[in-house]
C-alpha cells in the first residue's frame, strides 16, 4: 500500500512538472519576432491589459486579432508579463518607460497602438466649466512661458534626485479648496512616495490651485472609482494619465491636454527570454520567483503552519464539543435540549465561511480578536456540528435505534449507552471520523494560506462596494442557509 502511495505521488509530480514545462515552453522565437506594436494582432499572441482602462476597448478595436487577457490591476498584468503568462502588456507609453527605469526585465516596442492626449477631469456643471476653462488657461500659460517643459523634464527625466512634489499644506486657499482624486498607479503621473502624493499630475493640480488661490484635499481612489466620482461631482478634479476618449466626454468635462503621447505595448526583453530557452531553465526560473526571491518559501510555510494550527485546534475542541452536543440534546433538559438542537439546525445550515465572516464582523472592532482566533472558534463550532450529526445519525440507525431510546428515556446510564454504542458502531465512527477531519483540513487550507490575512481586507471590499457590511452578510447567510435547507430536505432519507 506504501508503495503504490509513493508511485502514485511521483506520477502525479511528474504530471505536474509535464504540463508546467508544457506551459512555460521555449517562446524565445515568438516573442523575438514582436518588434513592432503592430506585430501584436496575431491569433498566436496573448496580449495583457489592466481593467478599468481604456487599454483593453482600444487593443480589441485596433488589434481584433489578438487574444486580449484582463488583469485586476498593473501590479498583476506586468507580473503576469514577467512569468511569461501574456505575450505583452497594453499600458500608456509614459507609464511604461517610467517602469522601465526601475527594471531592466522589460522592453518597449515601436509604434502606437493609438496615439492619445491625456487631462485633467471635472465634473459636468457650473464649477466643474469654471475650473475646467480656468486649468485650460494656466495649462496655456506655462505652456508659453516654459515652465510646462521643465515640470515633463523633472518627472520624465533620468534624474532621481528631484522626484517631489510641494507640500499641499503651504496653498493659500483664498478662493476655497478643491477636492482631487487621483490614482496612485501611473506612475510618474500621480503615486505615492515616501508616504506623500508625488508627480507630474500632483505637479500640475498644486501649480494650478496657488494660481488661483485654491486650497487642495487631494484623495487617493482606484481609476474607476476615480472617474464615477468626478462625473457624480463627488470630487472637483481628477488626474492620473487620464486619456480623453469621446465616450467618457459624455459624462465628463475636459481640461486642454496636458501631456501627448500614446498606448504602446511593452514586452520581455531579450535577457528575460533567454532564460526560457528550455523547459527545465524555465522550469528554474519560475521555481525562483515562485519561492526563493524575497524569501517567498517563508508564505508557504507560514500558510502550512497556520492551516496545521487552525487543523489541529479546531478538531481538538470541536471533537468533545460535539459529543457534548450530543449528550444535550439526549439527555438534558426540554430547554438544553431545544437549544441544542436549535443551534445545530443553524450551524448546519450555514456555509463556514459565513460563520467566519459573522464573527469576524461581531468582534473585530472592539476586540483583539483577529482572524487566526476567528478561525479557530469557526472551525470548532463547524467541526463540533459535524461531530454531532455524526453520532446522531450512527446513533439512530436501525441497529442502534432501540438502544439510542432507552438512553434518551433514561433507561441505561450514560457509560454503558457508549460502551455498547462504540462496540457496535465503532469502526463505522471511525471512518466517518477520518472523512471528516479530511474536509476539516481542506477548509482549513483556504483560511491558512487566504482567509486569516485577508478578512479584513473582504470586509473593506463588501463595506467599498454596498456602503454596508451587516445587511449584505445577513442577506448571503439567510439565502445560503434556505439553500442548503432546501438541499437537505431534497435528498432526505425517506
Amino acid at each position: 500500500m506504501k508503495k503504490q502511495s509513493i508511485k502514485t505521488c511521483f506520477l502525479l509530480c511528474l504530471c505536474l512538472f509535464c504540463l508546467f514545462t508544457v506551459g512555460c515552453g521555449n517562446t524565445k522565437n515568438k516573442n523575438t519576432a514582436l518588434t513592432k506594436a503592430s506585430d501584436f494582432n496575431s491569433p498566436d499572441v496573448t496580449i495583457g491589459v489592466a481593467e478599468g482602462y481604456i487599454f483593453g476597448e482600444v487593443v480589441e478595436k485596433e488589434y481584433p486579432d489578438a487574444k486580449l487577457l484582463y488583469f485586476a490591476d498593473r501590479e498583476d498584468v506586468y507580473r503576469a508579463l514577467e512569468m511569461g503568462d501574456v505575450d505583452g502588456v497594453a499600458d500608456d507609453e509614459a507609464i511604461i518607460r517610467a517602469i522601465m527605469r526601475s527594471t531592466d526585465l522589460f522592453t518597449l516596442t515601436e509604434g502606437y497602438v493609438e496615439p492619445s492626449d491625456y487631462a485633467f477631469i471635472f465634473p459636468k456643471n457650473a464649477d466643474g466649466e469654471k475650473h475646467q476653462q480656468e486649468f485650460s488657461d494656466y495649462l496655456k500659460k506655462i505652456q508659453e512661458n516654459g515652465d510646462l517643459q521643465r515640470i515633463d523634464e523633472k518627472w520624465f527625466g533620468k534624474d532621481t534626485d528631484n522626484k517631489v512634489s510641494e507640500d499641499v499644506s503651504s496653498l493659500a486657499a483664498t478662493n476655497g479648496t478643491l477636492s482631487l482624486a487621483f490614482d496612485a498607479t501611473t506612475i510618474p503621473f500621480s503615486y505615492f512616495s515616501a508616504g506623500k502624493p508625488v508627480g507630474y499630475d500632483i505637479d500640475l493640480a498644486i501649480g494650478f490651485c496657488r494660481e488661483y488661490g485654491y486650497g487642495l484635499m487631494i484623495q487617493r481612489t482606484d481609476f474607476t472609482s476615480l472617474l464615477e466620482g468626478v462625473a457624480a461631482a463627488n470630487y472637483d478634479v481628477g488626474c492620473g494619465a487620464i486619456t480623453i476618449s469621446d465616450h467618457r466626454k459624455e459624462t465628463l468635462l475636459f481640461s486642454s491636454p496636458d501631456y501627448t503621447g500614446g498606448i504602446s505595448i511593452v514586452k520581455r526583453s531579450e535577457a528575460e527570454l533567454e532564460a526560457d530557452t528550455d523547459a527545465i531553465s524555465s522550469f528554474a526560473r519560475h521555481f525562483r520567483k515562485a519561492f526563493i526571491e524575497e524569501d517567498r518559501w517563508k508564505l508557504f510555510l507560514t500558510g502550512i503552519l497556520t492551516t496545521f494550527l487552525i487543523f489541529f485546534l479546531a478538531a481538538l475542541f470541536g471533537s468533545p464539543f460535539g459529543l457534548i452536543l450530543f449528550i444535550l440534546s439526549e439527555r438534558g433538559g426540554p430547554v438544553l435540549r431545544w437549544l441544542t438542537k436549535a443551534f445545530a439546525f443553524l450551524v448546519h445550515g450555514v456555509p463556514v465561511l459565513m460563520i467566519l465572516f459573522s464573527l469576524f464582523y461581531s468582534f473585530y472592532r472592539n476586540m483583539f480578536m483577529g482572524g487566526f482566533i476567528v478561525s479557530i472558534i469557526g472551525f470548532t463550532l463547524y467541526f463540533g456540528d459535524e461531530v454531532y450529526q455524526m453520532i446522531r445519525n450512527q446513533a439512530y440507525a436501525f441497529e442502534n435505534k432501540d438502544l439510542t431510546r432507552d438512553y434518551h428515556l433514561l433507561a441505561i446510564d450514560g457509560k454503558t449507552f457508549f460502551r455498547k454504542f462504540r462496540k457496535h458502531s465503532g469502526h463505522i465512527l471511525r471512518r466517518d471520523y477520518r472523512e471528516r477531519l479530511v474536509t476539516l483540513l481542506k477548509f482549513t487550507s483556504v483560511t491558512g494560506y487566504i482567509a486569516v490575512n485577508d478578512m479584513s481586507r473582504v470586509f473593506e471590499t463588501i463595506r467599498t462596494e454596498s456602503f454596508e457590511v451587516v445587511l449584505p452578510l445577513l442577506f448571503t447567510t439567510i439565502v445560503y442557509f434556505v439553500i442548503i435547507r432546501l438541499i437537505l430536505l431534497l435528498f432526505r432519507d425517506r
